[in-house]
Order: C-alpha cells, then structure tokens, then sequence
C-alpha cells in the first residue's frame, strides 16, 4: 500500500509551536543529557529544522514521555522530510502517539505501515489488535494478536500475555466466556503478576456464575497487585463484590465496594451499587450517603437520584424526595433496571405520607396507564381512597393488588386495615396472616411487628382476647420499640379484665408492665396515663391510680375517659383512697 504524505509548509507558527512544547520538555528533563534539545530559545533557532535525524530524535523522546500531541507532530515533521525512508521506530512512535490520542483508525494504518516493513513486529501486532477492539472489530483483533503470537518477535515493550489479554477482552465482548476465561488464564501463566489478567478471569466466572472460584480469583489479583495496565485493584475489589452479591453475602460485598472506592472514588456505578445493597439490609443513612456520593460523580444520573428518592421515603423526609424525583426525571435518563412507573410510584407514596391523597391517588393512576399490572400503583391507589374514607373503592383497589400479587406483604397489610375500617374483622386477619406469609423481608422488623399488632386488634374487635394478646405479644416481641404494641396490649388486657369476675393479678401487673414500657418511648401521653391509671386501680392501688388520672388530665384536659374513671373511683371507693 502507498502512502502520500502532503508537503509541510513550516511558518513562524508552526515553528513557534514546537520550540515551546520541546522547550517545555527539556525543562521537564533537564538531567536527560542524550536530548538535541536545549534550554534556551536563542540556542533553538540554531537548529536546522530541515534536518531529517533532529525530527526522528524528537519523535521518539516525545513518545517516551508521553506527550503524545507532540510527539505526533514530529514524527509526522519527520516523515514529511523523508516519506520513503525505512525507519521502523519512526512509524512505532507515530502509530503509538495516534494509539494514545485515541485516533484507533489512523493508528491501526501506521502499524499496517510497520507490519509492511516488519510483518513479524509482534509488538506492532498486538498494538493494532488493541486499535482494532477499541474500534468494536472484535474479530479482526482475535486475528491480529494471533498473528502476534505466531510471529513470536519483536515484541518491544509488550508481551505475549498482552496479545492473549488482548484476545480475551475480544472474545468477551462476542460472548464467547469460555474461550475468554482460557485467555486470560493463558496470560497469568505467562507473567504471574499480571493483576489485571487476573481480575478479568474474576469478572468471566461472575458471569459463568462460578462466584465461589471468582472471588479466589479477584483475591489472587489484589494479592498479587503487579500489573494493572492503565486500571487499579479497584476493579478486582468490585468483580469480587459482584460475586459476593451472587452469593448473597451483603455485608461482605459492601465491604468490597468500600475497598474499591478508597482506591477510586471517581467510580459511579460502584457507589450505586454500594448503595443499593446498604438499601437492602435497611441501613437508609448509609445508602443514602452513596447515592450522593454516585451524584457527585455523576450529576445527572437518574437511576442513583430515582434511589435517593426511594429512601428519602423510608427515611419520611418526603419533601425531598419529591425534589429529587424531579431531578431524577431531568437527569440522563439512564434507569437501570428501574422504570417511569417505579418513579412515578414513589412520587405516589410520597404525598401519600404528606397527605396530599387526591394528588397521590392521580400518580398512582398516572402509572397504572403506564403499566396496567403494576400492583404499587393499585396498593398506592388504596391506602390514598382509604384515607380518604373511601373504604370500598379502597378495598376493590387493594384487592386490585393481591391479585396482580399473591405474594405482596405491604398490599395484604393494608388491605387488612381497610378491611378492619369496614368493619370485616375476620377477614382482616386472614389479609394479616397473608402479609406475614408473603414478600416481606425478614428484616423488616418495624413492618412485621406492625402486622403482628394489627392482627391482635382485630382478633380484640372480635372479642378473642387470647389470641388478641397472642398477636400483640409477638409484635413486642419482634419489636420492643413498639408504642402502638406496648399500649395495645395494656388497652387489651384493661377490657378483657373488665368482663371476666375473677381478675388475674398477674394480668394486671402485665397490663402495668406494658404502659410503662410504652411510656418510656412516649413519655408523657395521656392515653398511656390513663391506662396506666385503669391497671393500678385494677390492683386495688387506688391512690397511684388517682394520681396517674390526674396527670392525665393536667395533660388533655379534655380526656373524658380518664374524668370518668378518675370520677367513678372517686365515688366508689373514697373511703379506701382516703384509707391508704
């Protein structure tokens, strides 16, 4: 193939243009004494730049610092003063300046110009396999770095393990794993240090599902931290907390991702993921802080503000999340594996929760016409009418939901509560007793203990006050931060007692116990007082009693419950206060 070069015509610019990039690169290098270059301007216009060997020297010295946009320039000065002439280090240093420069056409032409020269340049070879699949031609670059290796010569700053890494990174993207996986292998037996061959075996078996032999792999690479290429032991760190993700060890996986970004903060995807994961085990705070953090990197990535959004609702900071929903919606676009109605959907349970319903029950139809069979928006659509004391549409939508998916906990749940507001107090316990059996997670102790107790106050609407207290005692149990469990179970065990004509001391002194647990969350609550005065009275401690009623009363004037039974203990039994 002929190669015609236009003619260079040198003017005070161009001149002017390399004596201050060659100057600036003997100032960086004033130790190198084998340089043409000199420090002073004046000593430069001494210089012949006519003069074919000057270019070839600056050429090649370009190229070996990296200043490549110079280095192309002179190479290309070089060739221009002698276009025929044979120079294999010339066009090397040319074809890696275009390499660097990104400009993978024009290099993968002057390695062809080499190869012409030189058809056994291993090195020249392998770097246009490397132009070749920087330029998607996957095919073509297997072939050059077979080639490369059958040559076996010359192989100049590159080796063998970079053409069979070369291989590997192609077969990749053409799908085809296992011959990828042998690739890299072939490069680590090659050069043992070769941390970044390594790391793309991890990233292989993660896709083979092979995560138990990927994480061995990924920890050979970080262990091993030889070469890297131009990446870091950031990507063995998030290969590894991929595979560790497979294989359901979260807490291990976010660790990974954390060991990553100390290396390379600049990683969105990696604080997404990071993200993500602290979302799954509830740690909104934490998982909040690396949705920002994936931001900051990324400004406009959708996916990671749409995230935020998600747990801005869970964190009840609702205002916010509307913003960010906004954001997310004039961001890249870029969903992930989140859609409009996801996003829609939070927006959705966001004025839910600043109880602007009829707004919230409008997005929820909004994504409903976006995807008809999206049980969110129906279960959304149902606690908005419920609230609204539209309790029958309330309950046709909630049931919309169930039916879209048996196995939805949070759509059961609030259909039980719909269901209880009607007054279908059985049926509200079979709702409850689906929640438990579907999709919640298992630590989700704040839901579940909440379930429990609903469950226990429709069991205590119906009068069983045994398997009421049942439920209401496994809510404490799952979770003892539980106001609402705490009081209810005083309320159930109060009326209960009231019916039965021989009371059991020891449920009075559980009723006793469970006030006083509620009030240590909620301090100072009438409702809590007043039992907690009903339970005393029940344990014929009448003095405490009158006093709890009154503090009652000094709190809500207005509680007529506690003016009845403070006024009915006063009447009934005036002669044992005044007594004790």
């Amino acid at each position: 193939m002929k190669f015609i070069f236009g003619s260079f015509i040198f003017t005070s610019v161009t001149c002017s243009f390399m004596m201050h990039a060659l100057a600036g690169v003997v100032k960086a290098n004033e130790n190198i004494p084998d340089i043409a270059i000199v420090t002073k301007t004046d000593r430069l216009l001494s210089f012949d730049y006519k003069k074919f060997d000057f270019w070839v020297e600056q050429c090649r010295m370009l190229d070996n610092l990296q200043k490549y946009t110079e280095a192309l320039a002179a190479c290309e000065t070089a060739i221009a003063l002698k276009p025929k002439k044979k120079n294999i280090e010339l066009w090397t240093a040319r074809s890696n300046a275009l390499m660097n420069l990104g400009k993978y056409a024009e290099a993968i032409i002057s390695y062809d110009q080499v190869l012409h020269k030189q058809p056994n340049n291993s090195s020249a070879l392998t770097q246009r396999c490397q132009a070749l699949f920087a330029l998607e031609k996957n095919e073509g670059a297997i072939s050059s770095c077979e080639k490369a290796l059958k040559a076996d010569a010359n192989w100049g700053d590159v080796t063998p393990a970079n053409a069979w890494y070369n291989i590997g990174l192609a077969l990749t993207k053409l799908t085809k794993y296992q011959g990828a996986l042998e690739s890299f292998e072939r490069a680590t037996l090659i050069q043992s240090n070769y941390s970044l061959a390594f790391a793309r075996q991890c990233e292989i078996l993660v896709t083979l599902q092979l995560y138990s032999r990927a994480i061995k792999v990924c920890d050979t690479a970080i262990q091993t931290n030889g070469d890297w290429g131009k990446q870091t032991a950031a990507i063995a760190w998030k290969n590894k907390a991929v595979a560790l993700t497979r294989l359901g060890q979260i807490p291990e996986a976010i660790n990974s991702y954390k060991q990553g970004l100390e290396i390379n903060p600049k990683d969105a995807i990696a604080w997404y993921e990071k993200g993500y994961l602290q979302q799954k085990l509830h740690q909104y705070d934490r998982a909040l802080a690396s949705y920002k953090m994936a931001v900051q990197v990324k400004p406009k990535y959708s996916q990671a503000l749409a995230r935020q959004a998600q747990v801005l609702n869970k964190l009840q900071n609702y205002e916010l999340a509307l913003k960010k929903i906004d954001e997310a919606l004039a961001g890249d676009a870029m969903w992930g594996d989140l859609t409009l109605a996801d996003i829609w959907n939070q927006h959705s349970v966001a004025l839910a929760n600043l109880k602007q319903y009829q707004e919230s029950i409008a997005d929820a139809e909004r994504v409903i016409a976006l995807k008809q069979d999206y049980a969110p928006a129906w279960n959304n659509k149902a606690v908005g009418l419920w609230n609204l004391g539209k309790y029958q549409e309330a309950e046709e939508a909630s049931v919309k939901a169930t039916n879209l998916n048996s196995k939805y906990s949070q759509a059961w749940f609030n259909q039980g509560r719909i269901l209880s507001s009607l007054g279908k107090y059985q049926e509200a316990v079979d709702a409850y007793e689906k929640a438990l059996k579907g999709n919640l997670d298992e630590d989700d102790y704040s839901t579940r203990s909440s379930i429990w107790n609903n469950k226990g106050i429709a069991h205590w609407r119906l009068g069983k006050y045994v398997s009421a207290l049942n439920s209401i005692n496994k809510a404490t149990e799952i979770n003892p931060k539980s106001f609402a469990a705490w009081y209810n179970k005083g309320l159930v065990i109060i009326e209960w007692q009231s019916f039965k004509p021989n009371r059991k001391k020891y449920l009075y002194e559980q009723a006793l116990d469970a006030y006083n647990r509620a009030n240590l969350i909620e301090p100072n609550n009438s409702a809590v007082l007043t039992g907690k005065a009903m339970t005393l009275s029940g344990l014929g401690r009448y003095q405490e009693a009158l006093k709890y009623f009154e503090l009652a009363l000094n709190l809500d004037p207005n509680n007529n419950l506690a003016q009845q039974e403070r006024d009915k203990l006063l009447n009934n039994f005036e002669e044992k206060v005044g007594d004790r």
